[in-house]
């Protein structure tokens, strides 16, 4: 008994360990975004006020930057709650091996082992962290999920930054302000 107490402090310490490794060496990738330096689009070719292009610019690339952050933090989050799945499952499976009583059932020749017979005190333990992990897989989804739509948001201001400044170096007034506006809204929106 010794042993397998030993066993299993060894392979909760592991457990954490790892997991507080992954979450704070920051294993999420980051989004790479192409270039959309301001010094990018012409301006031999621009039709609107310089200073207006800039603000503009600059707004959406902080909201794109902005959605990059909430999505690293929204997949940190999500890892970290697939990882306190895996604990409590290691708990549910410990406690069924720590608990559980071995009978032999003398009615089949040839039998084998069984476990049965927790005690009411730990089919509850059982039950509320069976839950946990239940709760922890369903959180960890729907966060991973507004992960990946917050690092869709970021992709999605990227290649609108880089459209827009390509038809701010060419057309006229009008069609480089449906351009601008267009991605002041779209910033915004998003």
């Amino acid at each position: 008994m010794k042993i397998m107490r030993t066993l299993t402090f060894l392979l909760f310490a592991l457990i954490i360990t790892l997991s507080g490794f992954q979450l704070l060496r920051g294993s999420i990738p980051k989004t790479v975004f192409g270039s959309t330096a301001l010094a990018s689009m012409s301006e031999s070719g621009l039709r609107l006020p310089k200073a207006e292009v800039d603000s503009v610019i600059k707004q959406a690339r902080s909201a794109m930057f902005a959605h990059n952050s909430s999505g690293r933090n929204f997949a940190n989050v999500a890892t970290g709650a697939s990882w306190f799945n895996i604990v409590c499952s290691m708990v549910i499976t410990v406690v069924l091996g720590w608990a559980g009583k071995s009978v032999m059932p003398t009615d089949v020749p040839g039998s084998k082992e069984l476990t049965v017979g927790l005690t009411t005190q730990w089919a509850k333990v059982i039950g509320f962290t069976a839950a946990l992990a239940a709760a922890s897989a369903f959180g960890g989804n729907q966060v991973q999920q507004s992960a990946e739509a917050k690092f869709t948001a970021a992709r999605s201001l990227n290649a609108l930054i880089g459209e827009t400044q390509r038809a701010l170096g060419s057309g006229d007034a009008d069609s480089q302000r449906e351009a601008l506006d267009r991605l002041s809204l779209e910033a915004q929106k998003l």
